[in-house]
């Protein structure tokens, strides 16, 4: 049989080794959630790099395909083409040069048109190039 004083000394242990033990655990859970909060960064970051990837991916594979395609259907140069003044260049679009320019570029310049323009990019993107990854950016800046 315990007596109280017996009693008293292994409460009086417990409260001890858990004082002692506390500030460990305290700082053992704060560990935990910053190492919760660096995974979730991490991911976050590692998902977004990856989006980019594909994207560029997708603009560089777009590219080739069309240099393709343009290599074997270009048109054959003679002098009825010339003489016939065929005009080279981009109609009146709010970017300067925009079929000439890769999907980086385009939207690089995003930010300075307004919606009216996008718009109008991007029934001319779709016409045209009909570039997925442009068309994409073009309806992520009008939200």
């Amino acid at each position: 049989m315990i007596d109280s004083g017996t009693n008293t000394a292994m409460e009086r242990m417990i409260e001890v080794t858990w004082a002692s033990h506390r500030p460990f655990l305290v700082g053992l859970a704060a560990i935990q959630e910053q190492n919760m909060k660096l995974a979730r960064y991490s991911t976050g970051m590692f998902l977004r790099e990856a989006e980019r990837q594909q994207e560029a991916m997708q603009a560089m594979i777009e590219g080739s395909f069309r240099a393709y395609t343009g290599f074997l259907y270009a048109p054959v140069s003679s002098p009825s083409n010339d003489a016939a003044g065929v005009e080279d260049g981009d109609p009146d679009l709010p970017i300067e040069d925009y079929d000439r320019l890769s999907v980086v570029e385009i939207s690089g310049e995003l930010g300075e048109l307004s919606a009216s323009e996008v718009e109008e990019l991007k029934e001319y993107e779709t016409e045209n190039q009909n570039r997925h990854a442009v068309v994409e950016r073009f309806d992520r800046s009008l939200v």
